[in-house]
């Protein structure tokens, strides 16, 4: 599936449409049983919200070909009392990738969903093979987490 979409509609104890919210996933090409973080803020009082409904819209297609790379070393780090996530990118792949986005979930002791932060590299260009350093950095995550998954993919450099 290529372009994820989400939009959420928000009702509340009488059926009444009480806010709505989209988003897009993160990455552009997402594979099947893959996990998709994405990001959703919605304008709602919480306690107000008695049901939602989820609708997900994709495209079959895409002219932009995406390639997962491989992630390690992450780490999270305080660097002049600043928090970021630090890792290695890896370019298994025959070919460059450019536009690569790194995306890290963030979960709480019971496997909830704590946030979600991307970090785009447009002006980076990983070649077949190589590695790639990054870093996130971190703002105030609100809610404490436990564990986290770095996942990272890039376009196809045609040039």
């Amino acid at each position: 599936m290529f372009g994820v979409r989400l939009h959420v509609e928000f009702f509340n104890s009488s059926g009444e449409l009480i806010a709505d919210a989209e988003a897009m996933a993160v990455f552009g090409r997402l594979e099947v049983e893959r996990p998709a973080p994405f990001l959703m803020l919605a304008e709602v009082d919480p306690s107000a919200v008695q049901s939602y409904e989820i609708g997900v819209s994709y495209d079959d297609f895409s002219i932009i070909e995406f390639r997962d790379l491989e992630v390690s070393a992450v780490a999270v780090v305080e660097r002049d009392g600043r928090t970021a996530i630090v890792g290695r990118l890896h370019n298994r792949h025959e070919t460059a990738l450019t536009s690569v986005v790194v995306a890290a979930t963030f979960f709480d002791d019971t496997g909830e969903v704590v946030d979600v932060v991307e970090l785009s590299m447009f002006g980076e260009t990983i070649t077949p093979g190589a590695d790639l350093l990054f870093e996130i950095p971190l703002q105030d995550l609100g809610r404490a987490f436990t564990n986290l998954r770095v996942q990272a993919q890039g376009q196809l450099s045609l040039f």
